[in-house]
């Protein structure tokens, strides 16, 4: 199974029923295909679906030499958008989505792991007004990289827990 779950492409080919989507086009897409017809996928909560297929975990992945996903999964970028920040799409919109879940304004936030993710939501965070973002991670690279894009504090995190002493040094 190839694997590659965010990616940017451009199409080859599309199915007889596909609307809107032409060979050439450049392309996004949302990795998590859903059967669309249970309860959850019903009622518009498509990431609750308990038949899921992942993009490069259940399916052939961003890495195979073509993919194929449905339609409403696939979202068009624009021809002058440069592809590195097209392929941060689905990332970037996982951050999001998870940083803004609660109403941050205020809060602290702690992000556990500093990869790219984390370190979007972080900054998202941040802008969205959280009092205090913290974020953690066993990496010293992705460590200073996320003081450098939002994190307000970050910490190396050993295998045990030390949130405890963090909460100490905040006051």
């Amino acid at each position: 199974m190839a694997v590659g779950h965010e990616f940017v492409g451009r199409i080859v080919r599309v199915g007889s029923n596909v609307s809107d989507f032409y060979p050439g086009d450049i392309v996004g897409g949302e990795g998590h295909v859903v059967c669309g017809r249970c309860r959850n996928c019903l009622a518009g909560r498509r990431h609750l679906c308990a038949r899921t297929r992942g993009v490069g975990v259940n399916r052939p992945g961003a890495f195979a030499e073509f993919i194929a996903l449905p339609m409403t999964n696939v979202w068009h970028h624009p021809s002058w958008l440069d592809l590195d920040i097209a392929c941060i799409f689905d990332p970037f919109g996982n951050a999001v989505h998870t940083a803004l879940t609660f109403d941050v304004l205020g809060e602290d936030v702690l992000i556990t792991g500093a990869g790219p993710i984390g370190i979007m939501a972080a900054a998202v965070a941040r802008h969205a007004g959280a009092r205090y973002v913290v974020i953690t991670d066993v990496n010293p690279y992705r460590l200073e990289l996320s003081k450098k894009i939002g994190g307000h504090h970050a910490r190396w995190t050993p295998v045990h827990n030390r949130l405890p002493i963090y909460r100490k040094s905040w006051g």
